[in-house]
């Protein structure tokens, strides 16, 4: 895990990605793909967002694809599309019969894109865009090397003094809950690993929030449509086609972190487990020479998501047996007294951020042991059966951005 990240953080600063300098007029066409299930709360002010991307409209199909809503979202949209008649020149709506997953949504929304579209684009609901996002996505096509592009997040809240639409700029407000803290580590953390793999080769994890897709690496066949990380599964597949997966740093995003640790909890795990099958199915490219530099990438994240966490249950096993021993009068010398130390840090550390209480040189291992913990459910839970492919809609998240408005 250090030599990794030190790796990338090296490799990020050695990057030679440039976005290329492209006119509208040379701008691929594409299709932008919203993907939704029970989002009567954000869905007006979401695509009154994306009316207000500027990429040329001709060149530019919109396919909202609904998971078989139980709410007002699909008369929602009618309604602003009524209302709007000109934000989209080409818009689509396409109501599914059941609830199946966003996999296999965007699978049936990519199937359905126009065949002139080179490029297909999916967005989350409660992902807000920078300006320009499209045009800059697109740009990157420009380049016959890039087979994926993914957005960089930043994440906030809105318990911490923020409001207003501005506020979740700021990337540096974390909740008064532990989770907050420990979910910005990680994923400042996360977005590290992303970039120096995207500047050394390819990164085998973009973000669905903001993504896009050469339209030559994508079939029928590239999404395994009873899983989740769709997203991820898209980059391996443009790597797999000798193109790059890359995530760009100033192409922006932004979501608040679930408020709740319950919530924050369940999107996690639910993470996790899809990455975990991803990394699984692909587990022949881990370390393979074929696959360059990428196939190194592919292995220590293969190690990281699979086999680190049940190291770090064993030790936790061991933890707890020395104690016992303690306490039945096992003799001390230097070995124990360190190893208590080290258990009494990485411990105490993650209890203390449960708690919200934070002490300097706790923030490493909270974060870390949080993001075993969520590993190692998400392993359990696919052992015993439980895929988690049909995701439970943060609503937590959704009545966070209203705060934010």
């Amino acid at each position: 895990f250090i030599i990794h990240r030190l790796r990338v953080g090296k490799w990020a600063g050695q990057s030679t990605l440039a976005l290329p300098d492209v006119e509208p007029q040379d701008l691929p066409q594409m299709t932008l793909v919203i993907p939704a299930w029970n989002e009567e709360l954000l869905i007006e002010d979401k695509l009154s967002a994306l009316a207000q991307q500027e990429y040329p409209r001709h060149k530019l199909e919109a396919i909202f694809i609904d998971s078989a809503s139980t709410d007002n979202t699909v008369d929602l949209v009618k309604t602003w599309l009524v209302e709007n008649p000109t934000a989209f020149a080409d818009f689509i709506i396409i109501e599914m019969e059941k609830r199946l997953g966003k996999t296999a949504a965007i699978a049936q929304a990519f199937g359905s894109a126009a065949l002139s579209s080179e490029i297909l684009v999916m967005t989350d609901v409660d992902a807000r865009l920078d300006p320009g996002s499209l045009l800059r996505l697109g740009a990157w096509f420009s380049n016959p090397e890039i087979g994926a592009v993914g957005a960089t997040p930043q994440r906030f809240t809105t318990n911490s003094g923020g409001t207003g639409a501005g506020a979740g700029t700021d990337v540096s407000r974390v909740t008064s809950g532990g989770h907050g803290l420990t979910e910005k580590i990680y994923r400042d953390m996360f977005t590290i690993q992303r970039l120096g793999e995207s500047a050394r080769d390819s990164t085998p994890f973009l973000e669905g929030s903001l993504m896009g897709i050469r339209r030559t690496v994508y079939s029928d066949s590239t999404l395994d449509t009873n899983s989740n990380a769709d997203d991820a599964q898209l980059a391996v597949a443009a790597r797999l086609a000798g193109l790059r997966a890359i995530q760009d740093p100033a192409l922006i995003f932004r979501e608040p972190i679930p408020p709740t640790y319950g919530e924050h909890k369940e999107q996690k795990v639910r993470r996790a487990q899809g990455l975990q099958r991803l990394l699984w199915r692909n587990r022949s490219h881990w370390f393979s020479r074929n696959q360059g530099a990428w196939g190194g990438i592919m292995g220590v994240q293969g190690i990281m998501h699979l086999l680190i966490p049940w190291i770090v249950l064993a030790g936790c096993v061991f933890a707890v047996l020395k104690w016992c021993l303690l306490l039945t009068g096992l003799e001390l010398n230097i070995f124990i007294i360190t190893t208590l130390v080290i258990d009494g840090w990485v411990f105490g550390s993650w209890l203390l951020h449960r708690f919200a209480l934070r002490l300097p040189l706790t923030s490493l291992p909270a974060t870390f042991l949080d993001s075993m913990n969520a590993l190692l459910i998400a392993q359990f839970k696919l052992l015993s059966g439980d895929s988690m492919h049909l995701w439970e809609q943060g609503v937590g998240v959704r009545k966070a951005w209203l705060e934010e408005k």
